[in-house]
């Protein structure tokens, strides 16, 4: 985990780091593990066994008839792989699509990296949430997100160039305007 001043953890036990102060927690307390982030000034803690992973980035974008998905790490110790999650709803139904783990391409490393997955199983205008699992050694994750994004339908234009080059390309050109303008005349009959 980065501790840049804006996120946090509690390690089973206890102990905690948060926005640069570390410490003790008090005897009552019932936090077993997990992570703190700063949000809009306010502190929020969720549960589970924390990370070394630090995601950088984490995107959605329609892309042709799918959806782009790309994500960049800052760090990744003892990351193996990821597994990313499609649903319907925030609250959805959860569906992995990689069948299986997508290997680190840094594993064990104090760099990151760079990754992209294309879903090409959804449709036009319906909105698709996702989720990134990051999978570590010793069976530890954490999800990010959910994102969202709505496909759309076809966003390109083709143009295509009509030349005249030469007489040959000339004398088609007049005949096939010819062609249209006594179709046109015909039809004012």
């Amino acid at each position: 985990m980065v501790h840049d001043g804006r996120r946090g953890s509690v390690q089973p036990g206890g102990s905690y780091w948060l926005g640069g102060t570390a410490g003790q927690l008090d005897a009552g307390s019932t936090l077993a593990g997990g992570t703190f982030e700063l949000v809009g000034g306010v502190w929020s803690f969720q549960e589970g066994n924390p990370t070394a992973v630090a995601l950088a980035s984490f995107s959605a974008t329609p892309q042709g008839s799918g959806v782009l998905l790309r994500w960049e790490t800052a760090m990744e110790i003892d990351n193996v792989g990821f597994n990313l999650y499609r649903a319907p709803s925030p609250e959805g139904s959860w569906e992995r699509l990689n069948e299986s783990l997508i290997p680190s391409q840094a594993p064990g490393s104090v760099f990151g990296a760079t990754y992209t997955w294309f879903d090409e199983d959804v449709e036009a205008g319906i909105t698709y949430y996702y989720k990134l699992e990051d999978v570590e050694v010793g069976g530890g994750h954490a999800f990010h997100g959910p994102i969202s994004v709505q496909p759309g339908g076809p966003t390109a234009v083709v143009l295509q160039v009509f030349s005249t080059n030469g007489v040959f390309g000339g004398i088609l050109l007049v005949v096939g305007l010819a062609a249209c303008l006594g179709g046109a005349a015909l039809l004012r009959r």
